[in-house]
Parts: C-alpha cells; sequence; structure tokens
C-alpha cells in the first residue's frame, strides 16, 4: 500500500522535468537565432538610391557635388560585411572606385555610350548619360552565396 507521503518524491521528479525540457528550449532558441545573417543589399539599394539623389540635387541647385564625402560615409554606414563600388563622374570622365583602407579603384572601359566594370570577374555595364552619372554596385556574402544589387535597370 503506498501511503499519501509518498507521491510527493514523483512531483518534484516531474517538476524537475519540465523546467529542465524549459530550460533547453531557451538555449536551443536563443542557439539557432544567433545563426540568423539577413540579407541587407535591397534596403541599402534603396537607401542609396534615394540620398544619391538628394546629392545630386545639392550639387546641381549649388554647384557643388559632394560624392566623394557621400560615398564614404555611406560606405561607413552601410558596414563592413558590404562591398559598395561606385561609378560616379560624366560623359567625359568616369571612375569606379570601392572606399576600403586601400583605396581601391577600379579599371573602367568606356565604349559605344556605356561604362563596363569588371568587378570579381564579374562585368557590369551601365549606359553613360549627358551630365552626372551616379551608379553602384552592392555586393553582400553570406555563406557561399553572393547577393548583389545595383541601380542601372
Amino acid at each position: 500500500m503506498i501511503r499519501r507521503g509518498e507521491k510527493r518524491g514523483q512531483f518534484y521528479l516531474i517538476a524537475a522535468l519540465v523546467i529542465a525540457s524549459i530550460l533547453v528550449g531557451f538555449v536551443t532558441l536563443s542557439n539557432y537565432s544567433d545563426r540568423r545573417t539577413f540579407v541587407r543589399v535591397d534596403n541599402l539599394k534603396e537607401e542609396l538610391e534615394i540620398e544619391s539623389g538628394r546629392v545630386l540635387d545639392y550639387g546641381i541647385l549649388n554647384n557643388d557635388y559632394q560624392i566623394e564625402n557621400f560615398t564614404k560615409n555611406f560606405s561607413d554606414y552601410a558596414g563592413e560585411d558590404v562591398d559598395i563600388y561606385y561609378i560616379v563622374g560624366n560623359e567625359t570622365s568616369l571612375s569606379a572606385y570601392k572606399h576600403n583602407s586601400s583605396g581601391q579603384t577600379l579599371t573602367t572601359a568606356i565604349n559605344n555610350g556605356k561604362v563596363k566594370v569588371t568587378i570579381e570577374g564579374d562585368d557590369y555595364e551601365f549606359n553613360i548619360n549627358p551630365g552626372e552619372n551616379f551608379y553602384f554596385i552592392i555586393i553582400q556574402k553570406i555563406g557561399g552565396e553572393k547577393y548583389i544589387a545595383t541601380n542601372q535597370y
């Protein structure tokens, strides 16, 4: 015959198992959420399109283009996990560059109203328009995948 006081041990055993299960669940959930990395190229593309338009408008109105300063600040804002390449200039003089510690400048080839830039073995072509041109290529690498956004349509 089981006495009434002997069931108390079963209660503590079940309570310990429930608490242990909850703790394991929290640890698993926190480890899972740490592994996710977000693709940011689309958001950065939208922001860069809006802000660059404002900088170019300011340059037109005040005859003072702040492109170099703007691109440096935007690259710093985007962070080190995203590479942004800029193609800037007019129909007679275009330069392509990336802000980093070495001040990397890219080679451009102008042909038939287009500028071609080669980055990591991939070619990107942009139409050259009259006046100031501002193009960009945003690259983010996550787990062997490469995500790319440009403002060329």
